[in-house]
Formats: structure tokens, sequence, C-alpha cells
């Protein structure tokens, strides 16, 4: 598999044996293969971060009202996930538009939540504007 940006699959968060949440590959693998940003897709309810909301027409995934959690954006190896989704620990879906890409991205750079070294790579790859 080569994975891409905007890609996703589904992972356990937050540990081995959790509840299996999608990922969103938000970073330039052709750039950086070492340094993979992900993030994941959650329900949404009041209070939770609504910089990126998501509805049912925007992934064949999500049935309600979701969001990207960019709190919980994971670094992780592009090596990683490709091993994980080999032995069938990670499982694939279908990519997010670019539509949907340029807003998580957007989001990305609104949001107060994502960690500072996560936006520096976005930020360094030209995906998200400089602070």
């Amino acid at each position: 598999m080569s994975l891409k940006v905007g890609d996703t699959f589904f992972a356990p968060w937050p540990k081995p044996d959790a509840v299996y949440h999608l990922f969103v590959v938000v970073s330039n693998l052709h750039e950086d293969r070492e340094h993979v940003l992900a993030v994941p897709i959650m329900t949404w309810d009041e209070g939770k971060e609504a910089t990126c909301l998501l509805e049912p027409a925007d992934h064949p995934f999500i049935r309600h009202t979701s969001y990207i959690n960019y709190r919980l954006a994971e670094l992780i190896t592009a090596a990683h996930i490709e091993a994980r989704i080999a032995d069938q620990r990670f499982r694939t879906h279908e990519p997010v538009s670019g539509e949907l890409l340029l807003r998580i991205h957007q989001g990305a750079g609104r949001s107060d939540f994502l960690p500072l070294e996560h936006r520096d790579i976005l930020e360094a790859q030209g995906l998200v504007e400089p602070l």
C-alpha cells in the first residue's frame, strides 16, 4: 500500500484494545514519511471542538455529526501505519475528498487544540498558514 495524504484508516485509540476510530492522514508523505500526522474523527456533542464539523454527506463512514479531534492528533511513521494495515490491526477505508481535506487543513490552522509540534509539520509543508 502506498499511503498518501487524505487516506483513512481505522485504528484503536487510546490503546491497542480500545474502540476503533477513523483517522485521516493530513500530512504530506512525499515530504516526510517519518512524521505522519493523522487526526481522528469522533462523535460531536456540545462542548467538543467545533473547528471542523463533519456531516454524513462528507464521508461514507460518517452517520451523524462528527468532528476532527485535533487535540488527539497522532504523530506516527508511514511504515508503522502500513505495517499495521498489512497485519490487519488497522483497516483502511475510503479516502476523504479533496474538499474535505481542505476543510480539515483549514481547521488545523484555526484549532487551539492541535499541538504546536504537529502544527509545525503542517506549516512546514505549506498545508496551514503560518502563525
